[in-house]
Formats: structure tokens, C-alpha cells, sequence
């Protein structure tokens, strides 16, 4: 090979390598220009939420905050509902869900045993009081003329008798009479029922339970180092689990002072209007 081809060969090899490096050296400042390395490029920004704007005249709706956790909406006022009576279920107008006013007819119990016994009770009532008439006329004083017997002896004849204990087993019969209608306590659903036609009522169990949602309640944890943020009296936001664009007012009704073994706080707070909301659902609490 001759000098001269040596020579353009490393030439040649020479502006190769330049121009590998010139064109690397463009591609990285086109990139520095753009603003954006690789790894950002494919980020995209999250778009600003603006908050709907008020109508004229009137202050914005505040919306929820910071969030502090979950909690769960409860009813007021839960009443189970017993029988007073072991007796038959002869009758029933409870169904589960069904809403139903304070003293509404619930279960009727069999009535028979304590009809049985009142008639039998008259009957004993008349014949004691003959007996204890008898023994007043005994002692001089007229049949019907009552009113002028000193009331000592009076009570003396009644007792003799037998009439004041029948008197007794009269009124304690007509009171179970009484009993064998199971009525509502309070007004609000039936829930939980237990109790149908032909079955036996046990008074350590209850029949159903009545549930008052004319006010619910939210109850939630909160640490033990919030507790300084909240107090009696202040208002939160309630939002369902299920409808987090829904959001309910609520007023805190007590901080129960009780540290837990897992440093929480349980709090209650009383829901404004809870029409939509049912006890048991699962919401979130903001501020």
C-alpha cells in the first residue's frame, strides 16, 4: 500500500468520528431547548379544580377539607321490643322495614287463659261481696248503708271475706288481659324481627327492634393528637363512602374523654338533615 492511501484512510476515519460527535452533540442540545428530560415528557399535569361559583348574593358553599377519617352513621334511638307475656302469637302486624307510630298494635298474644280467668273472678267478686256485707249486718249496720261504717272495720269485713285477695287476682288478670297486645314504643322501622304467627313470645327475648331515624348520628375516631382541632359545638362534613360528591352537615355532640389502648378518641356528631343516609353506612369526615 502506498503512503499516500494511508494517509486518506486516517483521514477519512477521522471526519467519521466528528461527525458521530457533532451529531451527538446537536441531538442533546435539541432536548436541552424542549425544557422537558425524557423521563418528564410523558408526565401530563393534573388540571386545577375550581369550585363551582356562587349565585350572586350569596357567600360560596364551603367545601370539605382536610379529611380525618371514617366513620359510620347510627341511629339515635334503638328500642327492642319485648313481650311481657310467654304466651301464643295469635296475630302479627310487624314486617321487617315497615315504618310504625308509637302504640301501634305489633303482636297479639293468645287472650283465652286471662278472658277465663276474669269471668271466673266476677263470679268470686259478687259471692265475697255478699260475704262481707253479711258480716257487717252482723254487726248491726244496714245492707247498703256503707257510708256510716268506720272505715277500720269496713276493711276488716273486706279482708275477712276474702274479698281484697280476690280483688287483687281481679285487677292482676285484667292487667295480663292488657299485655297480650304488644305495642310499638316509639315510632320508627321495624328492624332485626324475630316474631311470627304461632310462635311462642319469651319475655327474655326480644320480639323486634324499633328504629328511630328521624335523627342519625355519625360516629367516628379521631387521634389523640387531633384532639386540640375539635370541640363540642363544631361543625363537620359528612360525605357518603358510596357518594363522595354528596356531602352532609353535621354538629358534634360529644368528645368522649376516654383514651383507647390504640391512642383514638371516639366522637359523635349529629347529622342536620339525613334524608338520604341510612344507619350502618359508611361515610367520610372532613373539616
Amino acid at each position: 500500500m502506498r503512503k499516500s492511501d494511508t494517509i486518506i484512510d486516517k483521514r477519512g476515519g477521522g471526519n467519521v468520528l466528528w461527525a458521530g460527535v457533532l451529531s451527538l452533540f446537536m441531538f442533546a442540545a435539541c432536548h436541552t431547548e424542549g425544557g422537558q428530560a425524557p423521563e418528564e415528557a410523558g408526565a401530563e399535569e393534573a388540571p386545577a379544580v375550581e369550585s363551582p361559583a356562587a349565585p350572586a348574593g350569596q357567600p360560596a358553599v364551603p367545601r370539605p377539607s382536610e379529611r380525618y377519617g371514617e366513620g359510620v352513621v347510627e341511629a339515635n334511638r334503638m328500642v327492642s321490643v319485648y313481650s311481657q307475656l310467654a304466651s301464643l302469637v295469635i296475630r302479627s302486624n310487624a314486617r321487617e322495614g315497615e315504618w310504625v307510630r308509637k302504640g301501634d298494635l305489633l303482636f297479639q298474644l293468645d287472650t283465652e287463659e286471662y278472658e277465663d280467668q276474669i269471668r271466673q273472678l266476677e263470679v268470686s267478686l259478687r259471692e265475697k261481696e255478699l260475704a262481707w256485707r253479711d258480716i257487717l249486718i252482723g254487726q248491726g249496720y244496714a245492707w247498703e248503708d256503707t257510708a256510716s261504717v268506720p272505715r277500720q272495720k269496713l276493711e276488716f269485713a273486706r279482708v275477712k271475706s276474702g274479698y281484697a285477695s280476690t280483688l287483687v287476682q281481679y285487677e292482676i288478670a285484667v292487667r295480663k288481659l292488657r299485655k297480650t297486645r304488644v305495642e310499638a314504643p316509639s315510632s320508627g322501622f321495624i328492624y332485626d324481627l324475630r316474631l311470627y304467627p304461632n310462635d311462642y313470645a319469651k319475655t327474655t327475648e326480644p320480639c323486634c327492634t324499633i328504629v328511630d331515624t328521624e335523627w342519625l348520628d355519625v360516629v367516628f375516631y379521631i387521634l389523640e393528637r387531633d384532639l386540640k382541632e375539635l370541640s363540642v359545638g363544631e361543625r363537620i362534613a359528612v360525605t357518603p363512602a358510596v357518594d363522595k360528591a354528596c356531602a352532609y352537615e353535621a354538629t358534634i355532640t360529644y368528645i368522649l374523654p376516654i383514651v383507647d389502648e390504640n391512642g383514638m378518641i371516639k366522637v359523635k356528631a349529629r347529622l342536620t338533615d339525613p334524608e338520604g343516609l341510612w344507619p350502618g353506612m359508611s361515610v367520610m369526615i372532613h373539616m
